[in-house]
């Protein structure tokens, strides 16, 4: 719904939702046959406002999993004699 109104893209809507929740600007409810609802929260409703920084809420990346971090050695944190 909010693409079209938009006129642009589910995909692009969907990304920029998927941030703003993962700042906790908005909240996601999901709904049974995939049309799920987007809230927004006191965080979103602070900012808007203009009574909190964007920049002081932006989330962290996650943690890569074990398998896919590359040794020390790789990186070249380690001396090369020992």
């Amino acid at each position: 719904m909010i693409a079209s109104d938009l006129d642009v893209r589910q995909v692009r809507v969907a990304r920029r939702c998927r941030v703003l929740a993962e700042a906790e600007f908005i909240e996601r409810e999901r709904r049974e046959g995939g049309a799920d609802r987007w809230d927004i929260t006191s965080w979103g409703l602070l900012y808007l406002a203009g009574e909190l920084d964007a920049d002081l809420r932006r989330p962290l990346p996650g943690l890569r999993p074990g398998g896919r971090i590359r040794p020390a050695w790789y990186a070249g944190f380690e001396s090369a004699t020992g």
